[in-house]
């Protein structure tokens, strides 16, 4: 059995409880990789409070566990072959969707709480961190067509570009104005994938920072970012 533990995460005082539970599963079936999402240090501030936080309560929209705080055996990563050494992020989402297609089962316990203190601190490093996940998606044509968010990104960049050409050309802000109500939307939206249609409050707030991540995620391709680090 096999724990991936990230060096700026901590396991919670009930983890090793809940570990002998996931142990004893993994001897019966190797064929499974389990962990959880890390809750974020302090979840007061707004970037963890409407972010971070949600996304660590939404555990089974997750279609993937982050190698940070993962759990497997030598058998299924022998099966697997490993993580895919070549990709400089998303190593972790691509391991769990080969695991998928190949009948290893793929699944949070939220019984393992663990926290991650290297989650950005502010609007700055969160948009660094985007920017570096979303390097990876746009290296081919291939991986784009595979992900969601990169066809996302590119929408909102191709939106943003004919708004402002065509506010441009006709000296009018008008077509700036319905990109600014399109982001919205959008934003909302990805608010509403990501954590669920209620509580519409929480999600109105969480577009902003949605707004941010696909924003990043959009510049990723043009602008070189290295490993986040805080």
């Amino acid at each position: 059995v096999i724990v991936f533990l990230d060096a700026d995460v901590c396991i919670s005082e009930s983890w090793e409880a809940a570990f002998l539970n996931t142990y004893k599963k993994l001897t019966e079936n190797p064929c499974i990789i389990t962990g959880n999402r890390c809750l974020p240090e302090n979840d007061t501030k707004p970037l963890n409070k409407y972010w971070f936080s949600r996304l660590s309560q939404n555990i089974h929209k997750s279609f993937y566990i982050n190698s940070g705080h993962m759990i497997t055996t030598k058998l299924a990563l022998e099966a697997l072959g490993g993580f895919n050494s070549s990709l400089s992020t998303s190593e972790d989402y691509d391991l769990c969707a080969r695991a998928k297609s190949s009948g290893i089962e793929v699944f949070n316990d939220e019984r393992l709480i663990a926290i991650h203190k290297g989650y950005p601190k502010n609007i700055l490093e969160f948009i660094i961190r985007e920017l570096w996940h979303g390097s990876e998606d746009f290296k081919s044509l291939t991986k784009i067509n595979n992900s969601r968010v990169a066809k996302v990104a590119i929408l909102n960049g191709l939106t943003l570009m004919t708004s402002l050409i065509l506010s441009t050309l006709n000296r009018t802000l008008y077509y700036l104005e319905f990109y600014m109500i399109f982001a919205m939307a959008l934003s909302l939206a990805i608010s509403t994938v990501k954590f669920g249609a209620t509580p519409i409050r929480k999600n109105i707030a969480s577009s902003f920072f949605a707004y941010i991540y696909i924003s990043s995620r959009t510049l990723s391709p043009l602008l070189k970012i290295g490993r986040h680090r805080n």
